[in-house]
């Protein structure tokens, strides 16, 4: 069935027809005329000659926005030629990733070691690229243009793999409408990558300056922490002592809350990229599961290879404000409701919700939409959708629900796919950069 399906696809339009890519890092060297050096020079970096610059590595990239840190360029180190190709809107895409992972930049962010579009032709735009690239069936097209036979080992990213990969330019009106869905919900998308982002950075900073002192995520779970004196969990299935016996190991684990209730699941990764429902806990109040989501937040990053689940939450560090550390972890989080939205602000980030659980919860929601739109885009059925879903071993409930999703679609095309949360056609951001690329 998904050969039948890329037979129906591979007679759009391609890629490198609506799209100029070229490559981001530049070749620095002395003898390059092209390159300005100045007497600044940065402490750490790439070296170049007797200069250094750093730059923003693509494995920084997330889905649908970018995370810099501190990472930056020394713009001196670049012509004005290479300054204005920089600074214009662009897609950004991860070099090295088991999937085409593409991030939207409208700030003109220097960077090197990725790939840039430069230019789009109208009716295709960069927000409309970020959704349709991102999504089931752009990775889904990705694959079979390259021969890929599969989306799970991690490769290296060049031009080509780009060219041949179709494209469908948004014709009739209907078409259009849609695309426009696309845009206005890869927007939202963005923005609320970016508030998870902020709300995690300021939890980081609000949490260590705090901490006197850190437990592991088993013993929270456990009730057993430092200095705590009351259960923070009610309940937990299965208990923490079987679900360390297992044998089974996974390259990360994620908790994730309830978006309005104080239960916590722990996710499993495996290997296939299946996603597993490990455990589940609830907790006393919707602040202590809140406050442990959020120190699983800075847990370190995915292994390079497998380990046990007892290991992984031995690892994960939870941070401890003093001897009541139940009124310390609701101070700590009163504090972050109160930070959070000046840096949602001072990012220029739309105020939505600093409750890491929802953010989460909507960006889930947000991508199964984007899928959906897609697929009907491309005037997928039920069948073949689940086809490409399939093939692209997305999960039984990312599946779920981008099928549900793409049934209201179908069954209210003439409406916005979601009728309680209206998505704008086509947003004050997107008409701006459409003109200035024209």
């Amino acid at each position: 069935m998904h050969r039948s399906v890329w037979a129906g696809l591979a007679g759009l339009p391609k890629f490198k027809e609506s799209v100029t890519v070229n490559w981001g890092q530049h070749a620095f060297n002395e003898k390059n005329k092209k390159a300005v050096f100045t007497k600044a020079t940065l402490p750490t970096g790439a070296r170049i000659g007797k200069r250094y610059a750093r730059f923003a590595p693509s494995a920084c990239i997330q889905c649908h926005a970018v995370d810099w840190q501190d990472w930056y360029v020394d713009t001196d180190l670049f012509s004005r030629e290479r300054k204005s190709q920089f600074g214009r809107p662009k897609l950004i895409f991860a070099e090295n990733a088991p999937r085409l992972r593409v991030a939207y930049d409208d700030q003109g962010l220097f960077l090197g070691h990725s790939l840039f579009s430069t230019a789009v032709r109208a009716p295709v735009t960069f927000l409309y690229l970020t959704g349709v690239l991102n999504s089931v069936v752009g990775n889904f097209t990705f694959a079979f243009a390259n021969n890929l036979p599969d989306l799970q080992k991690p490769r290296r990213l060049v031009a080509a793999h780009l060219a041949e990969i179709p494209l469908l330019v948004p014709g009739d009106e209907d078409q259009r409408k849609l695309a426009g869905f696309v845009e206005g919900n890869s927007l939202r998308l963005i923005h609320a990558k970016q508030a998870r982002r902020v709300v995690g950075d300021v939890w980081t900073h609000v949490a260590n300056y705090h901490a006197q002192t850190y437990g592991t995520m088993s013993r929270l779970l456990t009730n057993r922490l430092p200095g705590q004196k009351t259960p923070w969990v009610r309940r937990l299935v299965p208990s923490l002592a079987t679900l360390s016996r297992r044998s089974r190991k996974f390259r990360n684990v994620r908790l994730q809350g309830d978006r309005d209730g104080p239960v916590l699941r722990i996710y499993g990764y495996t290997d296939a990229g299946d996603e597993i429902v490990l455990a589940e806990a609830e907790f006393t109040d919707r602040d202590l599961m809140l406050y442990a989501c959020l120190s699983a937040s800075i847990a370190p990053r995915p292994r390079t290879k497998p380990t046990t689940v007892r290991q992984i939450m031995e690892e994960a560090r939870v941070p401890l404000t003093n001897e009541n550390v139940t009124d310390g972890a609701r101070a700590v989080i009163a504090q972050l409701s109160a930070q959070a939205p000046k840096a949602l602000t001072a990012e220029s980030v739309p105020a939505v919700q600093t409750d890491l659980a929802k953010i989460d919860a909507d960006i889930e929601e947000l991508e199964a939409l984007v899928d959906a739109e897609v697929l009907r885009l491309y005037g997928l059925t039920k069948e073949r959708a689940g086809a490409v879903l399939k093939w692209t071993k997305a999960t039984a409930l990312e599946r779920q629900r981008i099928e549900t999703f793409l049934e209201n679609l179908s069954r209210n095309a003439d409406d916005a796919p979601v009728p309680d949360s209206p998505t704008p056609e086509r947003t004050e951001e997107t008409q701006r950069t459409q003109k200035s690329e024209n």
